[in-house]
């Protein structure tokens, strides 16, 4: 994440975004580094929900209570890191609606 870092200074950027594809070694990589993170993509860090599954794939939509409150638990985290690395924005997907194409004909 160093050169990653380096490499978006070069570039002229002044302030980077964690995602929720960063690892926590990578995370940990990237708050050692001097740019500042403006932004941070919830759920960051990506890690593994009790279930074995990635935790970006929970929705904070979901019917299912223990799911929803596992995404619930992980935003809540991921707004924790964003106001620790003083980020001026957390990006949070709520959820999805699925939609019938076969309405439009």
């Amino acid at each position: 994440m160093a050169g990653f870092a380096s490499r978006a200074e070069e570039l002229g950027f002044t302030h980077i975004e964690a995602n929720h594809w960063i690892s926590p070694q990578m995370l940990s990589e990237l708050l050692a580094t001097a740019v500042p993170i403006s932004s941070i993509h919830a759920p960051c860090p990506a890690v593994l929900s009790s279930g074995g599954v990635p935790v970006a794939n929970l929705s904070l939509s979901s019917l299912g209570e223990n799911e929803r409150m596992e995404a619930v638990s992980s935003t809540k985290q991921t707004i924790d890191l964003g106001s620790s690395v003083n980020a001026r924005a957390i990006v949070i997907h709520l959820g999805e609606v699925p939609i019938d194409l076969g309405l439009q004909d």
